[in-house]
This record gives C-alpha cells, sequence and structure tokens, in this order.
C-alpha cells in the first residue's frame, strides 16, 4: 500500500528531472522571446506538482489513521499483479479489425497526475480485469484484447478495435446498440473499474461491424482508489452523476448523438 500512495511522490520530488525538462523548455522558448508561455507553463507544472503533493499527504493521514481499525492492504491486493503473457485470456467473441496498436504510456502530471510508471501499470491492469470480466449481451467484445507488453518501455500492444467517434467520416451502422452498451457498463462494473474519461466519443470507437469499444483507460479508477487528486476529482464527480448508471447514460448520449451513428 505504502509503494502505491509514495509512487507520486516519489515522482513529484525528482528535482533534476523537472529542472532539466524546465531548462530545455525555457532554453526552446527563449530563443522565441515568448517568456510569457514558459511562464505560464512552469507554473502550470507547479500547481499541478503541488496539488498532488496535497492529495498523498491527505491519504496518508487518513491511511495512517484508519490503520489500526482494519487491515486495508486486502482490498488492493489485486492492484497490478500481472498475468505470464501465454496465461493472457483469449476471447473467443469477435474483435472486430485484425489489426493491432501498440501504445507507450505516459504520466502528464497536468493531465491525470500520474507518472510513467502508475500510467502503465493502471492501464495494464483495466485492461486485464475487464478481459477476465467480459460481459457480452449481443455476442462482441467491446474492449481491447491485450497481447503483449514491455514493462521496461512501459509499453503495450493491444487489438484495433476501429474508429474513434469524433473520427468518423462516414455514416456506421450500429445494431443492437442498447445491449452494447449494457454490456460495457456491466463488464465495468463486473470488474470493479470506473472509466473516467469518454471525452465526447474521444475513447469510444466503432468497427466496420458496428460493434462499439472502451478505449484508454490512463484516467480510470480502481475498486474505487484515485491514484491522483485529478483522478480523484473525475471520480467524485463519476459518482454524483449516478455511477455507472450516469456512465451509461453518458455512453448513450455520445454515441446516439454523433450524426455519423445510424442505430440499426
Amino acid at each position: 500500500m505504502g509503494m502505491l500512495v509514495f509512487d507520486g511522490l516519489r515522482e513529484s520530488l525528482k528535482s533534476a528531472r523537472v529542472v532539466s525538462k524546465a531548462r530545455r523548455k525555457w532554453k526552446h522558448w527563449r530563443s522565441g522571446r515568448d517568456t510569457q508561455a514558459a511562464v505560464s507553463w512552469l507554473a502550470r507544472e507547479r500547481d499541478a506538482a503541488l496539488q498532488e503533493l496535497e492529495h498523498l499527504r491527505e491519504r496518508y493521514l487518513r491511511l495512517e489513521k484508519r490503520a489500526i481499525e482494519r487491515n486495508l492492504v486486502e482490498p488492493c491486493r489485486a492492484l497490478f499483479v500481472y498475468p505470464e503473457q501465454e496465461d493472457v485470456p483469449k476471447h473467443s467473441l469477435p474483435i472486430g479489425a485484425g489489426n493491432s496498436v501498440t501504445k507507450q504510456a505516459r504520466g502528464r502530471i497536468v493531465w491525470n497526475g500520474l507518472s510513467d510508471d502508475q500510467a502503465f501499470h493502471l492501464e495494464m491492469e483495466c485492461l486485464r480485469r475487464v478481459g477476465e470480466s467480459q460481459v457480452s449481451l449481443d455476442g462482441r467484445c467491446h474492449f481491447p484484447q491485450l497481447l503483449t507488453w514491455d514493462a521496461t518501455a512501459r509499453s503495450f500492444t493491444t487489438t484495433h478495435n476501429g474508429t474513434p467517434l469524433d473520427k468518423l467520416q462516414r455514416t456506421v451502422s450500429v445494431p443492437a446498440i442498447e445491449a452494447q452498451l449494457s454490456s460495457i457498463a456491466m463488464t465495468l462494473e463486473k470488474a470493479s473499474v470506473a472509466h473516467l474519461d469518454i471525452a465526447g466519443g474521444k475513447n469510444v470507437t466503432v468497427d466496420e461491424a458496428g460493434t462499439l469499444c472502451l478505449i484508454d483507460f490512463d484516467i480510470a479508477c480502481l475498486d474505487g482508489f484515485p491514484l491522483s487528486e485529478k483522478i480523484q476529482r473525475r471520480y467524485e464527480a463519476f459518482l454524483a452523476e449516478g455511477g455507472y448508471a450516469g456512465f451509461i447514460d453518458e455512453l448513450r448520449r455520445v454515441t446516439l448523438e454523433n450524426p455519423m451513428i445510424e442505430p440499426a
């Protein structure tokens, strides 16, 4: 538990890395004489880092206070436990397009408050869980299937499951929309994964067969345990808007309001 909580703190305190990055940025902006942009960027990085440090401090104090009341390790025991690559579940459900996509996980403290390692571990664990918890009311697969990964490079390869809704160039016929949306929400709830970044359809794809797929789990929450202040705020909003019921409503809205989606 302590390592999970303090990973972000350790990353935030790597001053040499932050200073090096700031110097490179400063040199670039100085050459363009845009000092206001440099000052603005440094201020955003500073404020984001301070927010994460405060979040970790508060989380630590809560854990310290409750440690004598009950065992806090057990609920998080399953976090970030990788299966062997040959043991990754292979779904019998059709997965749409046959090609694959490789992604390198990156932490963005201003965006999600995570270190590179945290971003990689979080997305890997989310993909593992939804893969093992797949619920399908329509006989389709609605999540990327994890194929291979490299923990050293913080990269992983998944199946490619179509085009993001916000990038569609032509109309796509989508059958059994309600069954598809329910399958996605039920899988997430069963896996205890809260996806917190639908992003207006950017992280929802559709393939030629009309299969909807939820992608990008770099802003997500496992077992109600947000790994950063940024994710905690989004998770609180997720709960306030109805949890998984509110999530499926938002998913339905971004799907049906897209002019390129034609319910079949």
